[in-house]
């Protein structure tokens, strides 16, 4: 395909904007030009971001006639490109399958999930352009398929000639993830429609659906409530597996299992927390599938009424085919309540176990904070029993002390003890040593006292942990009265602090006493304020205004 483009005037209206100029590569054909034109701005701009790369896709064509009752499941067929090239754009998927010659009759191509993008279409551009005016499905599929908002839409026909059309878009998921889009004339009755998204094995199931439903296959709505129904059975299976899961967390968690686990296996808690959080969470998202799939069947429900049965068609086989619907839809209903009902008890379960998980996790760490204070009790025990020979070893040495100290101190060249009889056995330098010693002592006594109070007032100055905050000191209010004004301030406090005896009198003389002491005081308080002050009292709230 070029990467030229040309701008093609046109005008449309978008967004309640208009859009002057849209741009078309140079070498499109002019069905291809004329199918783009006739898109709404908005339309045009979702079609555009679509890529185009011709890969394999399949199709399902079926009689619908009623009155056919065979069983036989259709087959899901490869849909073949080169078809529409060398036959024409009124050929669909081969020259014996002519959609307009073939009135009663269900068109359906299958266009897998690619693994790229979501947006990457399994045809060329004008094979795809071709496709969407023969299917005559509505161009606002386009903007479902990028949107991934679940609705179903139906879209009455506008024209006797013109058909009506259904889109039906799933929430987005990595294993549903589908698109139907369907269109059907009042005249012929005949489906065409494309599914977007479904995958090889969701393929031979829905052809096996619409095998057993054949006498509904021509009815508009059959193929959205086949889809329903898939849609709450693969629920349906998930949350099944989902409990399983959480059956077997319950397991683990269970108390006797536990007991009988050897104390060198840990249990993986860690793997229990994280299993169950995706419990959770993918229960919470089969519970938002089954609430669209809920609106899904209601709105169904409430266009099964207004849909016309086509040309050729008895109304009251047209009827019938309605009311077998409307049946279906009811045993959906059914199915999405008990689904409900399932995953909330599911979730209450799940939200249990993860609280049992976090008791028997804090019950480790206790059991783990024994098993250290036990370690710490022993520690403390050796440190007792180490200071116990620390202090036999003081005791020793102040048992030895004196004996040495004397030894030392009579064992000095101070001492003459072979002196001869008569004569001085102390020397007379013996001051020396006192005048030494003491001194020295007294400097190292001091020094020593000293540290010990700077360590004591650093030690008072370090805040505590359980010590409360300190409240800032507060501006007195009373700053700068007098000695009498102070004494009536603090009289009409304690006038009013003191709630014993006004218990044992009337209220009316309580209150008329500490009115009286608040009057006096304020009176006391403004005769002796400066003037400016008063003034601005009475602009600013602060001090005794307050």
């Amino acid at each position: 395909m070029a990467s030229d483009l040309v701008s093609i005037p046109t005008i449309a209206e978008a967004d309640g904007e208009t859009t002057a100029f849209d741009t078309l590569p140079l070498d499109e054909d002019e069905g291809t030009i004329r199918y783009v034109k006739s898109l709404s701005s908005k339309q045009r701009r979702y079609f555009n971001q679509f890529s185009f790369v011709q890969k394999p896709a399949f199709f399902i064509c079926t009689p619908a006639d009623v009155g056919k009752e065979s069983k036989d499941i259709p087959k899901v067929q490869l849909y073949d490109h080169s078809m529409l090239d060398a036959f024409g754009a009124n050929t669909i998927v081969s020259p014996a399958h002519n959609v307009l010659k073939q009135d009663k009759e269900l068109v359906l191509v299958l266009c897998e999930t690619t693994s790229a993008t979501s947006t990457t279409m399994p045809f060329s551009r004008e094979n795809f352009v071709a496709l969407m005016e023969n299917l005559s499905v509505p161009p606002e599929t386009y903007q479902a398929l990028f949107a991934g908002t679940p609705k179903t839409v139906y879209y009455e026909a506008k024209g006797d000639n013109l058909p009506a059309g259904l889109i039906l878009r799933t929430p987005m998921s990595r294993t549903e993830n589908w698109t139907l889009a369907l269109s059907w004339h009042k005249r012929c009755g005949g489906l065409k429609g494309i599914i977007y998204g479904i995958k090889q094995d969701e393929m031979s199931r829905l052809a096996a659906c619409i095998g057993d439903t054949r006498s509904l296959t021509a009815h508009p709505s059959n193929l959205a409530v086949i889809l329903c129904e898939m849609l709450i059975e693969s629920d349906s299976n998930l949350v099944k597996l989902h409990a399983s899961d959480l059956l077997r967390v319950e397991n683990s968690t269970n108390f006797d299992s536990l007991k009988g686990r050897s104390e060198s296996r840990e249990v993986d808690f860690a793997k229990m927390t994280q299993s169950l959080n995706r419990i959770i969470s993918r229960l919470a998202f089969h519970e938002m599938r089954i609430h669209a799939n809920s609106v899904f069947v209601d709105d169904i429900t409430a266009q099964l009424e207004k849909i016309l049965p086509p040309t050729g068609f008895r109304h009251d086989r047209f009827g019938l085919m309605s009311k077998t619907l409307q049946e279906r839809l009811v045993h959906l209903r059914t199915e999405q309540r008990a689904l409900l009902l399932e995953i909330t008890c599911n979730q209450k379960i799940a939200q249990s176990q993860l609280e049992i998980v976090y008791n028997l996790v804090a019950q480790r760490d206790n059991k783990d904070n024994l098993a250290m204070a036990t370690t710490q009790t022993d520690i403390a025990n050796t440190t007792k029993e180490d200071s116990f020979a620390m202090r036999t070893i003081a005791v020793m040495s102040i048992f030895f002390l004196p004996g040495t100290f004397v030894s030392s101190f009579f064992s000095m060249d101070m001492f003459d003890w072979q002196a001869p009889e008569g004569a001085s056995v102390l020397s007379s330098r013996f001051w020396i040593y006192w005048a030494v010693t003491i001194p020295l002592t007294l400097t190292v006594f001091s020094i020593w006292f000293a540290w010990q109070q700077s360590h004591h007032k650093h030690e008072s100055r370090r805040p505590r942990a359980n010590d409360p905050p300190k409240a800032s000191p507060a501006a007195d209010p009373l700053e700068g009265l007098g000695a009498p004004t102070r004494r009536a301030w603090f009289r009409s406090m304690c006038a009013q602090s003191i709630h014993m005896d006004e218990e044992k009198r009337p209220v009316e003389v309580a209150e008329l006493r500490r009115s009286s002491i608040a009057s006096n005081a304020l009176s006391a308080l403004r005769s002796r304020v400066p003037t400016t002050q008063i003034e601005r009292s009475n602009t600013i709230h602060q001090g005794i205004a307050r």
